[in-house]
C-alpha cells in the first residue's frame, strides 16, 4: 500500500467515490451522478480541497479523503474505503493524518461531518472530535424542462 496525497493522485482517483454514491443509492441515475461530481468539484475549489488516499500495489485507489480549507477553518470530508479494503485501518490514518495537517497549517477549527447514526462517529470521537451538532441533507430528482 502506498499513500499519496494531494497530488499527482492516481488517475483512478474519483472511482471510489462514484462506488460509494451508487452503493448509497443504488438508483441514482448517471444525469445525478454527474450533477454530483460537479457540485463536489465547485465545492472542492471555494474549499481549496485537497485529496488523499491509499493505493493498493496495483495503483488503484482503496480509501480516499478530502482536507478542505478556508481561512482558520478545516474540514475532513468524504473519507471512504472500498468495501473490500475496510477494517485495516485506512480512515483511520487518513483522518489522523489530515487532522494533523490541519493543525499544522494552524487552523483554529478542524471539523468532519458524520451521520447520527452511522458508525463512522464513533471512529471520529476515538480519534478526538466530539459532536457539537446535527443537520440534515435532501435531494430531489427533477426532470429537465422540455
Amino acid at each position: 500500500m502506498a499513500f499519496f496525497h494531494p497530488t499527482p493522485p492516481p488517475a483512478n482517483v474519483d472511482k471510489p467515490w462514484f462506488r460509494w454514491a451508487t452503493e448509497d443509492h443504488p438508483d441514482i441515475s448517471e444525469d445525478s451522478l454527474n450533477q454530483l461530481e460537479e457540485f463536489g468539484k465547485r465545492q472542492g475549489r471555494a474549499w481549496q480541497e485537497r485529496r488523499f488516499g491509499i493505493v493498493d500495489e496495483e495503483g488503484a485507489a482503496t480509501a480516499v479523503t478530502k482536507l478542505r480549507s478556508q481561512g482558520k477553518t478545516a474540514w475532513v470530508e468524504d473519507v471512504y474505503r472500498v468495501p473490500e479494503e475496510r477494517t485495516r485501518g485506512y480512515a483511520r490514518m487518513l483522518v489522523t493524518h489530515l487532522t494533523a495537517l490541519a493543525r499544522s497549517a494552524d487552523h483554529d477549527l478542524t471539523f468532519i461531518i458524520a451521520d447520527d447514526d452511522d458508525w463512522p462517529k464513533k471512529l471520529y470521537m476515538r480519534i478526538g472530535f466530539r459532536a457539537i451538532g446535527g443537520t440534515r441533507t435532501f435531494h430531489q430528482e427533477v426532470s429537465p424542462v422540455a
